[in-house]
């Protein structure tokens, strides 16, 4: 999933404040994607909200997975 693809689908919910897509920094797969990123909302019951819609969701064949940060 590209950094596009994830931006896209998390600014469908209200209230995103930063998407931060997570890249390989040395080693052969630099430059690459890590598969993951921090993304963060205004609040925490706009978090919660995604969290629910996106969680186990299909994306080119592998479920998301959306944990909340403390």
């Amino acid at each position: 999933m590209s950094e596009g693809n994830v931006l896209k689908m998390c600014s469908q919910f209200e209230g995103l404040k930063r998407c931060d897509y997570v890249w390989h920094t040395q080693g052969p797969q630099r430059g690459q994607p890590r598969g993951f990123a921090f993304v963060e909302y205004e609040t925490p019951e706009q978090a919660a909200k995604v969290q629910t819609a996106l969680n186990g969701k299909m994306v080119s064949g592998r479920p998301l997975v959306v944990h909340l940060a403390a």
